[in-house]
Formats: structure tokens, C-alpha cells, sequence
């Protein structure tokens, strides 16, 4: 959807410099000019505030948050996931990602709750972890 309104905004933009640049008659009156300019800098504002948007919101989706949080629980545990993880909180200032992964432990017979932060790079840190439970 944004990129239909980025396209949509840009073409406008484009005709409306076109007129202005290489001044091409146009039956407007010079208020009407005037106001043209002024919605080509409303469009661009629009464009800008578009763009910015799209790379301010950049961080890790919550699936990848999960799949990253499972691969750390199972390297640290050597174990298998039996449930997929949760995504507990999502801390506001940083967009990191608090992350309960679930392990099963075959050689304890053990199963465990392995708790990690997920930053916005999707690099998993391992928090804690419970004792395990039969």
C-alpha cells in the first residue's frame, strides 16, 4: 500500500515540476499556480514523512524474534524445542523483545523454559532459564 501511494505521490510531483519548470501554458490562473506549488511541497512532505517511516520502523519481526530465541535455547540447553516460543514483552525505547523458549532435554528428561532478549537486529541473548520439570 505504501508503495502504491509512494508511486502515486512521485508521478504527481514529477508533472507538476514539469509544468512549472519548463513552463508550459497552462489555462490556471496565478492563484491557481500558486496553489499548485504549494501541494507540490504538501506531496513531498508526504513522500519524505513516507519514507522515513519505512526505515524508523526497521526491526526484527516477531516470527524471526522466535526462530532466533529457539536456535540460542538449543545451542545452550542441546536440546530440542517441544513447544513454540512466546513473545512476553516488547520493550518500547529499545524494540527489543523479551522471548520464552520451551526445551526438551532427552538426556535429563528434562523440560525447561529458557527466557531471552531479542534486540532489533535479531540477535538473541540468553536471560535465564527455570530448573527443569518432568
Amino acid at each position: 500500500m505504501a508503495i502504491i501511494l509512494l508511486n502515486y505521490f512521485v508521478k504527481r510531483i514529477l508533472k507538476t515540476t514539469y509544468c512549472i519548470f519548463y513552463r508550459i501554458p497552462t489555462h490556471r490562473s496565478p492563484l491557481t499556480l500558486e496553489f499548485s506549488i504549494l501541494n507540490l511541497r504538501h506531496n513531498f512532505f508526504i513522500v519524505l514523512c513516507l519514507t522515513l517511516s519505512c526505515l524508523a520502523s526497521a526491526q526484527c519481526s516477531d516470527f524471526d524474534a522466535k526462530l532466533e530465541a529457539d536456535k540460542a535455547a538449543q545451542d545452550l540447553m542441546s536440546g530440542k524445542t517441544f513447544k513454540s516460543a512466546l513473545i512476553l514483552k516488547t520493550h518500547l525505547p529499545s524494540k527489543r523483545k523479551e522471548v520464552a523458549s520451551y526445551v526438551y532435554v532427552k538426556t535429563d528428561d528434562l523440560y525447561y523454559t529458557v527466557y531471552s532478549l531479542v534486540n532489533s537486529q535479531c540477535q538473541a541473548k540468553i536471560i535465564k532459564r527455570t530448573n527443569g520439570k518432568h
